[in-house]
């Protein structure tokens, strides 16, 4: 009985919002209702469409966010080992370029790569950066100072220090950070494709660009607003467990990430 009330409490809100959206639709012309969006989305997948184009938009996420992981927690733990006079100077160049917008990277990403997929996974790199660098670095700076000299005190090399104290005990800020970055990237990448992928002619953003100019559907255009919101929940949803799998350890707090 217990599950049939969640599941009933989950519906609601859902349901609400489509009958609302239902309810405001004048005019299908501007803005399709659900009983337009729905059959559109339909469509979309059924035909293969949306698959391809989305699996393009998901390769080219996934390259630009491993390379910026990989580099975000390197010059992180760089930092954080370094001296006070050279971890600000690190801090301060990764600040100089923090206020940039990722889509101003874009005219630089197609002198140096052309007009390629290469191209968009660099505008992922550099937005997916930041959040990783900045949360792991609050992580390692959190760390406990009794926790190192300890592992001093036991004969630790500095090496053992950074893998087995260190990182480990910055896990949650790191995990945090990748969640950051990874919704992040979801939606860079659509904005870099309304530019790059009109000329590849694949990606979720080419298709946007493509409703809207040539074949003027408002219904799809809303189908895939909705389709990328489900893939950034998904995305979100396994990087969320996966942060609590890999966070069992800490204490219970009166909020928990469900």
């Amino acid at each position: 009985m217990r599950n049939v009330r969640n599941v009933s409490l989950a519906l609601v809100v859902p349901l609400t919002l489509l009958l609302l959206w239902q309810g405001v639709t004048s005019d299908e012309s501007r803005l399709p209702g659900p009983l337009a969006v729905g059959p559109a989305l339909v469509s979309l997948v059924t035909d293969g469409e949306l698959g391809r184009h989305l699996l393009a938009s998901l390769r080219r996420v996934g390259l630009g966010y491993a390379i910026a992981t990989m580099i975000a927690l390197s010059v992180a733990i760089v930092a954080g080992l370094a001296r006070p006079r050279i971890a600000n100077w690190i801090e301060d160049v990764v600040g100089l370029f923090r206020p940039l917008p990722p889509f101003a990277w874009i005219p630089l990403s197609i002198i140096w790569f052309g007009i390629s997929d290469q191209a968009a996974s660099f505008i992922i790199v550099v937005a997916a950066f930041f959040p990783i660098f900045t949360n792991t670095l609050h992580g390692l700076r959190e760390v406990p100072a009794d926790c190192v000299q300890a592992a001093q005190t036991l004969g630790a090399r500095r090496s053992d220090i950074v893998r087995h104290v260190l990182v480990p005990s910055a896990v949650p800020a790191i995990l945090t950070g990748m969640r950051l970055s990874a919704g992040l990237s979801i939606a860079v990448i659509i904005g870099a494709e309304l530019v790059i992928g009109y000329t590849l002619r694949s990606g979720v953003g080419y298709l946007f660009v493509n409703y809207v100019l040539v074949r003027f559907n408002p219904g799809n255009v809303l189908a895939l607003m909705l389709t990328v919101g489900v893939s950034g929940l998904l995305l979100d949803t396994v990087l969320r467990r996966a942060q609590n799998h890999w966070t069992r350890w800490r204490p219970s707090t009166a909020i928990e990430s469900r």
